[in-house]
């Protein structure tokens, strides 16, 4: 309600002493405030009101808006800080969440990762015992490329490979002496599917 309305407005209303814009705007103000309301029928049902009287109402009714607008305050700034504690609540926990993937990463993508790595590191020593062969990508790439590609062997494994050439690709591979089936297989792969070579024939030495 307005504070302009006091009791003393309000008994002005009821003598007819107000303009009557002044009184069109009360009644306005009373439909949409139920105080405001009960008071102009409380004041209009009384018969006689002096000015101590007024004083005393006018107290209680005061004190009655201030403690109505107190509650609809204190309702408004517990749902308040329910909201930020809710949204504080949520970063907390998302930021938990990203910190402990940052100390723990994906175990399967480490391995994975460091199986890479030590497969670069740890190269393929490939060299030409005999014969004119050269490979077109160039005897450090070819390294590269069996490191990535021949996973079967085990380390200090040596083996020895001959083989032709037939437009520029290997033809009649041979291997001078038995080594595992998938790692003889890997070999021949690598060669087949490969780069492409220079020369006409010769022997090679893979040592992992």
């Amino acid at each position: 309600m307005n504070h302009h309305y006091d009791i003393i407005y309000i008994q002005q209303y009821l003598e007819g002493k107000l303009s009557p814009k002044q009184m069109h705007e009360l009644e306005r103000a009373a439909l949409n405030d139920d105080l405001l309301q009960d008071a102009i029928d409380g004041y209009r049902s009384a018969e006689a009101v002096d000015h101590k009287q007024l004083s005393l109402l006018q107290k209680r009714f005061v004190a009655r808006i201030e403690a109505h607008q107190e509650n609809k305050n204190r309702n408004y700034f517990t749902w308040q800080r329910l909201t930020i504690a809710s949204i504080a609540g949520l970063l907390f926990i998302v930021i938990g969440v990203l910190f402990w993937m940052m100390r723990n990463p994906n175990p399967t993508n480490s391995a994975a990762q460091q199986a890479s790595t030590l497969n670069i590191q740890e190269k393929v020593t490939i060299s030409l015992l005999n014969g004119d062969l050269s490979p077109k990508i160039g005897w450090d790439a070819l390294r590269d490329h069996a490191s990535i590609s021949i996973l079967p062997a085990s380390v200090g494994e040596r083996v020895v490979v001959q083989f032709d050439l037939q437009d520029h690709r290997p033809v009649n591979i041979q291997f001078a002496s038995n080594h595992d089936e998938q790692l003889t297989a890997a070999i021949e792969k690598m060669l087949r599917e490969g780069t492409s070579w220079e020369g006409s024939s010769g022997t090679l030495e893979l040592q992992f």
